[in-house]
């Protein structure tokens, strides 16, 4: 039996985010091509449930060369962008921190599932399990159409400041 969504996506409206992609520049330093955040659409702080979008264009700048004639979104970037949205949840979470650094430092139990195509949605779904001022673990999970892309736990540490 394949596993269930964290949370349930049947009320997102991509035309309507709650933070907007200007928006999540505020607290994640990624820009260009690593800018992999859409918007943020939803966010329950009681439950550090966060789902976050990334829109993946026709031309998307890894569609040319990962696979073609057959283009796959790769599953680092996958990964890369529940990272980000586990960046803003934590800076989100401690509001204190959101001048600071959170660096991915890790992944555990990672599977990935289906593929993720140029022109498709990729909605990135983190529900806190251990977050804490200096790190945090999220589950995740990506979901494209209603099949999930990949699952894993992503974890993150606080950077000294510079």
């Amino acid at each position: 039996m394949p596993p269930k969504f964290l949370a349930s996506i049947d009320d997102l409206d991509f035309g309507k985010p709650l933070v907007s992609q200007e928006e999540i520049r505020n607290f994640n330093p990624q820009r260009f091509e690593f800018e992999m955040l859409t918007s943020i659409l939803k966010i329950d702080m009681d439950q550090q449930l966060f789902i976050g979008h990334s829109h993946q264009s026709e031309d998307a700048y890894w569609a040319r060369g990962h696979i073609p004639g057959r283009p796959l979104m790769p599953g680092v970037l996958m990964l890369e962008a529940a990272a980000q949205v586990s960046s803003y949840a934590y800076k989100r979470i401690f509001p204190e921190n959101s001048d600071r650094f959170l660096g991915f430092y890790g992944l555990d139990k990672v599977r990935f599932r289906e593929s993720v195509y140029p022109g498709d949605d990729l909605i990135l779904i983190l529900v806190g399990e251990r977050v804490r001022a200096r790190m945090s673990v999220f589950k995740a999970q990506g979901i494209v159409g209603d099949q999930i892309a990949f699952e894993a736990k992503v974890m993150g540490a606080l950077l000294p400041a510079v």
